[in-house]
């Protein structure tokens, strides 16, 4: 048992000189890529969904040392459907001519609609400071737009497409980063996502349509990733 117990300190003290070591490891390089993946949550509708997200991240630490500025070019993408919004007030109904026969928006039910995709790009800026030679902490915040691809969905039988649509966004959130060497590093991410929603035209198989009004969406999101200095 002694000699086991003596093995097992051998190992944790060989490891721990190990980290000691490495503790000098610190990252140089001003321009990384990122690769995260996460999830996104928008809490006023009790829905969530995938993200994926590239970061190509700038830092000008040679020039600030102690509290570098970051510049960083994000490109997110939500690949899931959707049913987001609590159904808001209908601004117009335009009917074609003649009327038809049959009213689909009879049995249009707005909580069953599904929304596409979505890409977002944004262009954040940011500070970020040293906690340890390994370990480093930042904020940022930032602007760009969303864009949500054509979606159709069947609701009792009958088809109803939303068009795309362009969104502002606004986002900040703060950075831990952990280098693994001078090249490579793992990250985790959290933060806020505004998306500021237009009014949205909705259309039916008959050709009528509604539009209805915009919203702004507040998301929360977390996300893990890996990084690689180029």
């Amino acid at each position: 048992m002694k000699k086991i117990q003596f093995v097992v300190f051998l190992l944790l003290l060989s490891t721990t000189s190990i980290l000691i070591g490495q503790e000098e490891v610190k990252s140089t390089t001003p321009l990384t890529l990122s690769l995260n993946q996460g999830r996104i949550w928008y809490t006023d509708n009790d829905v969530s969904a995938n993200i994926t997200q590239v970061k190509l991240k700038l830092t000008l630490c040679d020039l600030y040392p102690k509290l570098c500025p970051t510049f960083t070019a994000k490109w997110w993408r939500i690949p899931e459907k959707l049913d987001l919004l609590a159904p808001p007030p209908i601004i117009i109904r335009p009917w074609p001519f003649p009327l038809p026969p049959t009213d689909p928006w009879e049995k249009f039910d707005f909580c069953l609609l599904e929304y596409g995709s979505s890409n977002i790009y944004t262009f954040d800026f940011g500070l970020q400071s040293d906690i340890s030679n390994k370990l480093v902490l930042g904020v940022s915040a930032g602007i760009g737009f969303e864009t949500v691809s054509r979606n159709t969905s069947s609701i009792n039988d009958s088809n109803f497409t939303i068009t795309n649509m362009s969104n502002p966004v606004f986002n900040y959130g703060a950075e831990l980063s952990y280098a693994i060497s001078k090249r490579f590093s793992v990250n985790m991410n959290a933060g806020m996502l505004n998306s500021y929603w237009g009014d949205i035209s909705i259309l039916a198989d008959d050709g009528s349509s509604i539009v209805i009004e915009g919203t702004t969406l507040k998301s929360p999101n977390l996300s893990f990733g890996v990084s690689v200095g180029l």
